[in-house]
């Protein structure tokens, strides 16, 4: 690959992960509002624990980390182009 085909290759994993950054918001929510809703519905519980309860935690964990992964990512494009 010649200078000019890996500089538009790093453009567009940068837009790829921008995108990405995007719609974590988004998948944040489909993730989290389906388990709350189901909170009114039933209590099934694991180990005396309500399941949708554990599944909020995962899901808002996973979340957390990756917005970090990716804010990381992001950063280090950031300072490698600057």
């Amino acid at each position: 690959m010649n200078n000019t085909q890996l500089r538009q290759e790093d453009q567009r994993i940068q837009r790829q992960q921008r995108d990405t950054a995007r719609a974590l918001p988004f998948l944040g929510v489909f993730l989290l509002v389906s388990p709350i809703l189901n909170t009114l519905v039933g209590i099934e519980t694991i180990l005396g624990a309500p399941i949708a309860y554990l599944y909020i935690f995962v899901a808002w964990a996973f979340l957390i980390l990756a917005t970090a992964r990716l804010s990381a990512r992001l950063t280090g494009e950031n300072e490698k182009d600057g």
